[in-house]
């Protein structure tokens, strides 16, 4: 009987279907951009609000060695800013994009 088990056991997963996962894709990859935005709303005693929205641009850019290992740069810059609340008052400003930017950190891909 403790045999006819095992094999039992073994045989439920000799038919199983394989598992297929999704493709690789490596984020550390030359050039690569990406954006965020940023939200800040603000609201006061009386009913008055202000509001901050501001876009940013990430790159990844030029091979750096630290501590001999290749890496990334990771720079940033604010594309976009507006501004805004109940007084009524507004403000909106686009800026030029300029490399580098402000280089902020440095990213690898390590393998296992």
């Amino acid at each position: 009987m403790r045999q006819l088990l095992f094999i039992l056991f073994i045989l439920q997963f000799y038919n199983q279907p394989k598992l297929l996962a999704q493709q690789y894709h490596p984020l550390v990859v030359d050039g690569a951009k990406w954006n965020d935005i940023f939200f800040w709303n603000s609201y006061f005693s009386g009913g008055n609000s202000t509001y901050i929205r501001k876009g940013y641009s990430y790159t990844l850019l030029n091979d750096t060695i630290i501590n001999s290992n290749l890496y990334k740069l990771i720079s940033y810059q604010l594309t976009w800013f507006y501004s805004g609340g109940s007084g009524g008052s507004e403000v909106f400003a686009n800026y030029d994009l300029t490399i580098p930017g402000n280089i902020f950190g440095a990213l690898r891909e390590d393998s296992f």
